[in-house]
């Protein structure tokens, strides 16, 4: 080769590392301006967003009052404002943390107590406004996407890979709901992730015979972590279970010399874990019935299993696209299925070339919750697996798995980053599909109330009359923040007799069952014509009879 030879290749390689570095920072910026639109797109407006029935009973136990407090002050038959009913979302001196937890324990102990404690601390550093309570919830989901990256460099130790699932988890339409809800599950989501990534780490170190004090202190904080879970929500039993196969995974691929140690670190943290959490768990066994009572409604409700099937197909899509509010169309139905087999590939693909401890762990946090909530869907019927936010472990799962496949070096490069744009801009035009509706799907029972109000506007006169069956108190209480302060509203008494005042005014029924309503309609001898029909919440006006619809 002589000296232009050697210059021209001098040259070309000069250019190539220029390309390349040119790459490389235009990747970097294209990833942090992702994670800032995801950061955007979950503190935008957060006050906006209607205030549901489970984020009623947030601020309520917040506030240190339980469902006794407010039932037995307004059930008794009398009138009263719609405004009054707001009193017991507030903090109130003589309440404290104690009440809130022990509210928690005597109502509702299958939500264990951490979120509450904090969503009580930071609305009295932040203020009571629902944007300000929302707020830790997107806290906790920035953390969660901090951990999420640690968890996928801990499961395919490629940076590309790690920045690739962060990408698709800032932008995740479910993901984004979740972080604007005050509710439990973004912190619940953060620490199932930074569990998650712990316990691989300790595994990591063992297999890597680490020093001790290392070994020791990465356990520790995996006991931490999976603890804050397990006070977080029962949902992170599932995810201990699902450690736990990692763990017996772990071993058995051990030599004999190893397989003990990582027994004794893996079930030794799971027993501590547990230890740490049997306070609750014994407050739990106290109030078994109050749980049974709650959670009676992911039992008695039965579906067909097509139905259930196909429910089950868009919760595993919604981390991608959520464009589809129910299955209730054949070509809905039929595009879940087309996004459901296209998952099932990217599993496969994901199989077949990630390390084993990669494919424990993604194994394990995506069967455990098909097994814990639809398996008994299928055979004793019931719709636990519809409550996409059970599924939540699984779900982060399938996110890891679309990441590595799009991300990790090999045949069909330039196919895997167009699809990897499809999938990111299916992410963000989703977000924006959901910001543009009046009440997202994850608003459960209480997407009818907009329309509810709607049918309320202009008649602050107006008496409405409502009982307190199964969810209807909390559908109420967030009724009252979307009425008239002033419309007059009449609680159903326990029990009879209820007296309805003869002052004229136009009477409304709010989700009230069958006898009650025939009760009204004897006593004031009018016809209730149905305004507002939900599975979830109804509105009737009470007008003479034969008048037309």
């Amino acid at each position: 080769m002589d000296g232009h030879d050697v210059a021209f290749g001098s040259t070309a390689e000069v250019e190539r590392l220029a390309s390349s570095r040119r790459l490389r920072v235009a990747a970097s910026v294209l990833f942090v301006a992702l994670l800032v639109l995801g950061v955007f797109f979950r503190v935008s407006a957060l006050g906006r967003d209607l205030v549901w029935h489970d984020e009623i009973y947030t601020q309520v136990f917040a506030s240190g009052h339980g469902s006794a407090d407010w039932q037995a002050r307004f059930y008794g038959g009398q009138i009263f404002h719609a405004g009054d009913v707001q009193q017991f979302v507030h903090d109130v001196p003589e309440r404290s943390s104690w009440d809130t937890l022990s509210a928690l324990a005597r109502d509702e102990p299958q939500h264990p107590p951490l979120y509450y404690l904090l969503a009580r601390s930071w609305r009295g550093v932040f203020g009571e406004s629902i944007a300000a309570l929302r707020a830790l919830s997107v806290c906790a989901s920035v953390l969660g996407l901090a951990l999420f990256y640690w968890l996928a460099l801990e499961l395919f130790r490629q940076r590309r890979v790690a920045r690739m699932a962060t990408v698709l988890m800032s932008v995740s339409p479910f993901f984004v709901l979740y972080a604007r809800e005050a509710r439990e599950y973004a912190l619940l989501g953060a620490w199932t992730i930074g569990a998650s990534a712990a316990l691989l780490h300790a595994l990591r170190l063992l297999r890597e015979q680490a020093p001790r004090s290392r070994v020791r202190a990465a356990w520790a904080l995996y006991v931490l972590l999976l603890t804050l879970g397990c006070y977080t929500s029962l949902s992170m039993a599932g995810v201990a279970l699902a450690h736990g196969l990692v763990v017996l995974a772990e071993a058995w691929r051990q030599p004999s010399g190893r397989r003990r140690s990582v027994l004794q670190y893996g079930v030794g943290a799971l027993a501590m874990s547990g230890l740490l959490f049997s306070p609750w768990l014994w407050a739990l066994a106290r109030h078994w019935e109050s749980f049974r009572a709650s959670m009676a409604w992911s039992s008695m409700i039965h579906i067909s299993r097509p139905e259930l099937l196909a429910h089950f197909g868009l919760s595993l899509s919604r981390p991608f696209v959520d464009l589809f509010s129910e299955p209730d169309s054949a070509s809905v139905v039929v595009a879940i299925g087309l996004f459901s087999l296209l998952l099932g590939l990217a599993l496969a693909s994901c199989w077949r070339a990630a390390q084993p401890h990669a494919r424990s762990m993604l194994a394990a946090l995506l069967l455990v919750p098909v097994a814990m909530f639809l398996l008994p869907d299928l055979l004793f019927g019931g719709i636990r697996s519809l409550s996409a936010r059970y599924l939540t472990a699984g779900l982060l799962s399938l996110e890891l798995c679309v990441a590595f496949v799009l991300a990790r070096r090999g045949r069909f490069r330039g196919a895997r980053w167009t699809i990897a744009v499809l999938v990111i801009a299916l992410g963000v035009g989703s977000v924006f599909v959901d910001r543009r509706r009046e009440a997202t799907w994850n608003k459960g029972i209480s997407r009818a109330l907009p329309r509810v109000a709607a049918a309320l506007e202009g008649h602050a006169d107006a008496l409405l009359i409502a009982s307190r069956e199964q969810h209807h108190p909390g559908n109420l209480l967030a009724l009252s923040r979307l009425i008239d302060p002033n419309t007059a509203v009449l609680f159903a008494p326990f029990t009879p007799p209820m007296e309805i005042p003869d002052a004229p005014r136009p009477i409304y029924l709010f989700s009230v069952n069958p006898l009650l309503r025939e009760f009204v309609e004897q006593r004031t001898g009018l016809h209730a014509r149905r305004l507002v029909h939900d599975l979830y919440a109804e509105l009737w006006l009470l007008e003479p009879a034969g008048s037309s619809d």
